[in-house]
């Protein structure tokens, strides 16, 4: 094939991607982990990688907020949203707060404008997911309009089920990472036909 042509086929690509507008509601940044594969990427390299793959904007953690702490985490990202357009947004590391603790979430007294959503590690951070434990935490994201995030590999189904009946104004977002989620789909199902959130 001629240059010319790949190179027409290339921008042809390019042009009907960036009409789609695509989002990333999974990039990572910092030291992987449970993908050994992937690489660190640090926040310099994320406008690059966006252009790369043709998203316009998307949903931003780190990998310090699973492996190490919410509040590791979440200092991480501080910093980086202070640079980030209107269509990148960074996803918090949540965690139920102890009574010495101020604020909305773990690390700040005042959520940052750039944060779009909350994930929460309940078996990784050896918290309870169940309303007694987290229900201040999910009112909080409620009233602020922010989704939830969690791995079906950090919360059993029926917690999950529990959660998503106690506040049905919460959107939450199930993610597979680290294991596949296929063997779950017949629950998972069920679950999303009785909770529409």
């Amino acid at each position: 094939m001629p240059q010319q042509v790949l190179t027409q086929m290339a921008d042809d690509r390019r042009s009907r991607a960036n009409d789609l507008g695509l989002l990333d509601a999974g990039m990572w940044l910092g030291r992987p982990r449970g993908f050994p594969l992937a690489r660190e990427v640090p926040a310099a390299e994320l406008p690059g990688l966006m252009a790369r793959y043709f998203t316009r904007g998307g949903l931003v953690s780190h990998w310090r907020g699973a492996a190490e702490s919410a509040q590791a985490g979440n200092a991480c990202l501080g910093p980086c949203t202070a640079g980030w357009g209107e269509d990148l947004h960074a996803v918090w590391t949540a965690l139920p707060m102890t009574p010495g603790q101020s604020g909305p979430l773990p690390g700040v007294d005042e959520l940052p404008p750039h944060v779009g959503a909350a994930r929460v590690f309940p078996r990784t951070h050896s918290f309870a997911p169940v309303d007694w434990c987290v229900g201040s935490l999910l009112r909080y994201l409620v009233e602020h309009r922010l989704p939830l995030l969690v791995w079906h590999t950090e919360i059993d189904l029926r917690d999950l089920h529990h959660l998503a009946r106690a506040f049905p104004d919460l959107p939450v977002i199930v993610e597979s990472q680290t294991r596949k989620i296929i063997y779950h789909t017949r629950t998972l199902f069920s679950l999303m036909e009785d909770c529409p959130n």
